[in-house]
């Protein structure tokens, strides 16, 4: 089995986020199901850039910080890089959703790709995909799964 997360719900595993309980009991089944969690590429970036945000935002020092984004890298996110396939797929769904930039379109081409499921902590990206892509989830929803 195969899930594609983002990195805003990744943060949460190293964070103190409002779904921070939610994701990890979700991670939890993953890792029990030996499922196999993919991003994009731009996942380590934004990553990077959450924990900086929480740096500046916090004071989280950088010693914490870097040693967050290293649990990070080890819990098993497979990147996927960019393919011409995925930039097209990416740039559809973008123009589909109406969104000026197509970050979170990867994570939807990737998913699509492989099919499998997404899941976000974005919940107003799940609410436009509702009838769409029945297969991306916000994590929000999980204590009703």
């Amino acid at each position: 089995m195969s899930q594609v997360v983002d990195a805003n719900l990744s943060v949460a595993l190293v964070l103190h986020t409002p779904y921070s309980g939610q994701t990890q009991a979700l991670w939890k089944r993953w890792q029990t199901t030996g499922t196999n969690v993919f991003a994009p590429d731009l996942w380590a970036y934004e990553v990077t850039s959450a924990l900086r945000k929480a740096m500046v935002i916090t004071g989280l020092p950088l010693p914490e910080a870097q040693a967050r984004l290293e649990t990070l890298a080890q819990i098993g996110v497979q990147l996927v890089p960019p393919t011409a396939t995925l930039d097209h797929s990416a740039l559809q769904w973008a123009a589909r959703l109406g969104q000026t930039v197509a970050y979170d379109a990867y994570y939807l081409a990737l998913a699509e790709a492989l099919g499998c499921e997404f899941w976000t902590a974005d919940h107003k990206l799940t609410a436009a995909l509702t009838d769409v892509a029945p297969w991306v989830h916000w994590i929000g929803t999980l204590d009703s799964f």
